[in-house]
């Protein structure tokens, strides 16, 4: 092969590397959280951020005895208990009029009594009270962490999918990658075969291209121009080969295309020229 061929299938080679094109990693990656489960997920993982911290709200509501729920709590048991000993008291008056029994200084010594009474009930009554509330507060904060612990889950199967997603994109970098120095090594250890001059176009940049001359051929890639790329033989060898059918360059560049002895070929130069245009 002369030095006009040599440059001319590197050429064509250059170009076919430019233009393989594998899948793209970040169309993978996009595909893959494109899905609604994430979303529901997110969803539900804020619905029990909410509900937790709801929880979290009323158990230190209740363990706070200057809270203003507890405050008012404490009012009424004070309330309730001094109306208590004052009904006891009239009651105490009423029946000691009906008796005529009793002194003043009696009565008042039976009413301290009943305040007493009341205020010790008050006291005993607010106790119970603060001990319940900080067993339903240790209630409300179990039930909280059961919360976040369920949006902890919902989370970290989110961060898996956005793991697993990152990781199909960088290994789809690196198949790409490989893909494209496995096809160079190809090219350049086999190089395509030059072939005469046809139709005023130069003889090295013609390469015979026609489906019907290759066998074993399979799809490897494409050109920017979308036209397929293939590893082939041709019929009569068993040389391992890459490039394009004229088939496929015809409905794209068919300038590109000759025939020549009722065998298609293609001139590479054109073909892959709008790759480093």
């Amino acid at each position: 092969m002369g030095p006009v061929g040599l440059a001319v299938g590197g050429l064509a080679a250059y170009g076919i590397y430019k233009g393989l094109k594998g899948a793209d990693p970040s169309k993978i990656r996009a595909m893959m959280l494109n899905n609604p489960m994430i979303k529901e997920q997110l969803r539900r993982a804020g619905s029990l951020e909410g509900h937790g911290d709801e929880m979290m709200d009323y158990g230190r509501e209740m363990m706070d005895i200057d809270s203003a729920r507890n405050r008012r709590m404490k009012e009424s048991m004070t309330t309730q208990s001094m109306d208590m000993a004052a009904q006891t008291e009239r009651l105490g008056q009423q029946r000691a009029a009906l008796t005529g029994t009793g002194t003043s200084s009696m009565l008042s010594q039976s009413m301290q009594q009943a305040n007493r009474q009341a205020m010790g009930d008050a006291s005993k009554n607010w106790g119970n009270w603060v001990t319940g509330q900080s067993k339903e507060a240790g209630g409300m904060f179990s039930q909280a962490q059961g919360f976040f612990g369920q949006q902890n889950s919902l989370l970290g199967n989110v961060s898996n999918i956005y793991g697993d997603a990152n990781s199909a994109q960088a290994t789809q970098y690196s198949q790409n990658a490989a893909f494209r120095q496995q096809m160079v090594a190809g090219l350049v250890q086999k190089p395509m075969e030059m072939i005469g001059q046809a139709g005023g176009k130069a003889a090295a940049a013609m390469i015979a291209s026609d489906k019907r001359v290759k066998k074993n051929i399979t799809r490897v890639g494409r050109l920017d121009n979308g036209i397929p790329v293939y590893t082939f033989e041709y019929k009569g060898s068993n040389k391992l080969n890459m490039g394009v059918m004229a088939q496929d360059v015809e409905k794209v560049k068919p300038e590109s295309v000759a025939t020549i002895n009722g065998i298609k070929h293609v001139d590479y130069s054109s073909v892959s020229e709008p790759l480093y245009a």
